[in-house]
């Protein structure tokens, strides 16, 4: 229907501009050297705030920690949902106590590691990204319910396939169907690359 149409279009704008904010520079958003195909993306992530106050003033040379990703999801998830989340939020983890990665957390949207850590200062690599994300559709209902079948055929043309972790392969496979991601080009062929790091630039 137009409603949940409308829902969808800007769910899938709003991952674009994350997408867009860690992969590609961004220092861009001191407004020098946007590349003019995302110009509009990094103005509409400023005008809706998902860029989190917790990358301000941060080396943009450096990659993408959890933590900041469990801030930025955050910032999209309230944002889809039009309201500030509520309520208390109790830490499941030993080495951090942060609210966005705790109701990040509690979403679903992220996890933690069997010895109770989050690693929240460890860098994130593409198939996590890609993970998290699907995780973060699946929160917001966004399903696009792919079968095995067809989930293996948007990874296997990609020479790195075999790299990719079974439980990073369904949200890879959806965020490729829905034209979200795309490879890496090296050379003229594209990888997934999904052991590399999402970077700030």
């Amino acid at each position: 229907d137009i409603i949940r149409g409308d829902f969808l279009k800007r769910l899938l704008s709003a991952i674009l501009i994350i997408i867009l904010s860690l992969l590609i520079p961004l220092n861009a958003l001191g407004y020098t050297g946007v590349p003019s195909w995302a110009k509009e993306e990094f103005s509409n992530a400023e005008e809706q705030n998902i860029i989190p106050e917790i990358l301000t003033e941060k080396d943009m040379s450096g990659n993408v920690t959890r933590l900041e990703f469990c801030h930025i999801a955050l910032n999209l998830y309230e944002l889809m949902l039009g309201m500030e989340t509520t309520g208390t939020y109790i830490t499941p983890f030993s080495d951090v106590d942060d609210r966005a990665v705790s109701i990040s957390q509690s979403l679903g949207i992220v996890n933690g590691y069997p010895d109770g850590t989050f690693l929240p200062d460890n860098q994130i690599s593409r198939q996590e990204l890609f993970k998290m994300l699907g995780n973060l559709m699946d929160t917001l209902g966004i399903d696009i319910d792919l079968d095995s079948e067809i989930c293996e055929s948007f990874i296997s043309d990609f020479p790195d396939a075999s790299a990719i972790q079974s439980w990073a392969k369904y949200s890879t496979s959806c965020l490729l169907a829905m034209g979200i991601v795309s490879g890496t080009a090296i050379g003229d062929t594209s990888y997934l690359d999904p052991t590399g790091t999402a970077s700030r630039t």
